[in-house]
């Protein structure tokens, strides 16, 4: 019984002891196998290096057939995606697997947002359609994403678009929020440019 403390108590001094001593040598053997880092180094070693800056919008412009039509505060539905089909096979061991492939591609609407201003190019341009002249009102354009000082500094092209909504504001004359006006565009293709 005295044998088997005596046993513990020396095996947690070894503990302490190794537990006490293991930053140092770790710390040693690391100094020895890195080289010696200048002040400076040593700064930018401690640094986060980044690719890129992430991109700040401060609001968009629509561009019809390269000319620039109107500035937007909000847009939404820059993007595609394929339905999902589903494909059930059975491997060599029986087994039921189910594989899923791409489907027919779509191209998701843009949404554009904007308070409400004496401009009527987005109705005029929604008018085509309405009165049934789609060839006329097909146009190829872009939404291009501005900073603060409006400078350009991201860009999606997108081909064949045509207004398929627009609404006006929805006024409460009791709000103080400002009138906001929504211009929904269909298109046929979407690429996004790097500046």
């Amino acid at each position: 019984m005295k044998s088997r403390k005596v046993y513990l108590i020396v095996g947690s001094l070894c503990l302490a002891l190794v537990i006490a001593v293991l930053p140092f040598v770790a710390g040693n053997v690391v100094s020895a196998l890195t080289p010696a880092l200048q002040p400076d180094q040593a700064l930018a070693a401690t640094q986060v290096t980044r690719e890129s800056e992430p991109l700040v919008g401060f609001n968009f412009g629509l561009e019809l057939d390269g000319e620039l039509v109107g500035y937007f505060m909000e847009c939404s539905g820059l993007g595609s995606e394929n339905f999902v089909v589903e494909r059930r096979v059975v491997d060599e061991y029986g087994n039921e697997l189910i594989q899923k492939i791409p489907g027919r591609l779509k191209w998701t609407n843009i949404v554009l947002k904007r308070g409400i201003t004496s401009d009527m190019s987005m109705w005029d341009w929604r008018r085509l359609v309405e009165q049934g002249m789609i060839s006329d009102a097909r146009v190829n354009g872009a939404i291009i994403m501005f900073n603060q000082e409006y400078v350009e500094i991201a860009r999606w092209n997108f081909q064949n678009g045509w207004p398929v909504r627009i609404t006006g504001p929805c006024i409460d004359a009791q709000s103080n929020e400002y009138a906001v006006e929504e211009v929904e565009i269909v298109h046929e293709g979407l690429e996004r440019i790097t500046r």
